[in-house]
């Protein structure tokens, strides 16, 4: 059995100074936000193995910032590919993953993140907001095998839910 997390970003700076999209930061309720979910899921679980993140500047802050506030011990792989990526995209890259790793996280956008959740899971995930995290369980072995329709989404925590 295999878990894979989808983590949106938090909450990004519209009025920050940037060059573009790729650039944006995260603004300051966005931050209290990867915060609480990195300390959420440090104790809820399951924290992942490993995390694979878009290099978008607020991705990469939201990954930070969870990952101290809770204390997680994940290898991280940063990924261009994930910023602007197709549903498609997602499963490739999980199935890309070595059998070894029971969690994997996905730290990403919208719309890609929630319709992912939908085809892998087969149920909608409904609003998904920033900094909000979905669990998918998948019912396989080796990451190679993951399949639209395969998983069962087990929960979506919102972070105002906290």
């Amino acid at each position: 059995m295999k878990t894979v997390l989808f983590f949106r970003h938090a909450k990004s700076d519209w009025d920050a100074p940037y060059r573009g999209d790729h650039e944006r930061p995260l603004a300051g309720r966005g931050r209290k936000a990867a915060d609480t979910m990195g300390r959420w899921l440090a104790a809820r679980g399951p924290v992942p193995d490993r995390i694979l993140c878009s290099t978008a500047r607020r991705t990469v802050q939201t990954l930070m910032r969870a990952v101290t506030a809770g204390d997680w011990d994940s290898s991280v792989r940063f990924y261009r590919k994930l910023y602007g990526a197709t549903p498609e995209l997602l499963l490739e890259t999980i199935r890309e993953q070595p059998d070894h790793l029971s969690c994997v996280m996905l730290l990403g956008h919208q719309p890609t993140l929630s319709m992912t959740v939908t085809l892998l899971s087969g149920q909608e995930t409904g609003h998904f907001p920033t900094a909000a995290v979905a669990c998918v369980q998948v019912p396989v072995h080796s990451w190679a095998d993951a399949a639209f329709g395969a998983g069962r989404l087990l929960w979506l925590q919102r972070p105002r839910e906290l």
